[in-house]
């Protein structure tokens, strides 16, 4: 970009990502949407699903948004419930938030490419058992260590819904088209999902070692 841009002919694909865009005129009563990308003839093609699949597939990601989107934010109100109820301090109930996020960034680093080398289905079933079996050690924990190890196996399931449950997977089953608004409430549901309000409902009740109230 710096010495100018490169003119792409017609021979050459478009880069990866975009698509060329061309003025068409028709009449409305004949006029057709124009398919981008073009889905193939083969109907294992996820563009080639039909649309009360496609927004089935959909509901799912939203829902993955908002359940992992509120496993890090659920325990900030809590911190003190919980430096209470392990006997810590302060400091020790922050790393708990800090080592999820750390394995959260290992998580999404790894899934990424296994879900190109293995299909997203079977690594989005692998990570979601992981993050639930997670969600059951937090609640059974009862010492800080264990805890502590609970929260980063949690983390460890939540990589795919962050690095692949977007626009990658959105991109996957719906046209260019279609794309704009699923990506937005997509968006949107991993910002509510991590709100206060919400967190604050869930660590609204003391919570003994054990109980896990407090944070799952």
């Amino acid at each position: 970009m710096t010495f100018g841009t490169r003119e792409i002919t017609a021979d050459q694909p478009s880069p990866p990502g975009t698509a060329p865009l061309n003025n068409v005129s028709a009449d409305t009563q004949d006029a057709e949407v124009v398919l981008v990308p073009k889905p193939s003839a083969s109907p294992a093609d996820p563009l080639n699903m039909s649309r009360i699949r496609k927004e089935l597939y959909f509901a799912a990601l939203i829902y993955g948004a908002c359940v992992t989107g509120v496993v890090g934010p659920v325990l900030v109100p809590g911190l003190s419930i919980v430096a209470a109820a392990f006997q810590i301090h302060l400091t020790q109930v922050m790393l708990l938030n800090g080592s999820l996020i750390m394995a959260l960034g290992v998580s999404a680093y790894v899934c990424g490419p296994l879900t190109t080398l293995w299909g997203r289905r079977l690594v989005f079933l692998f990570t979601t058992h992981i993050m639930v079996f997670g969600c059951v050690l937090v609640g059974s924990a009862k010492s800080y260590n264990s805890l502590m190890g609970a929260r980063i196996f949690q983390a460890l399931g939540m990589g795919t819904s962050f690095s692949v449950a977007g626009t990658a997977s959105i991109n996957d089953v719906f046209f260019i088209h279609q794309r704009g608004s699923r990506a937005g409430f997509w968006n949107f549901a991993v910002i509510i999902s991590g709100s206060q309000p919400q967190s604050s409902v869930a660590t609204s009740s003391p919570a003994s070692p054990g109980s896990g109230a407090s944070v799952c």
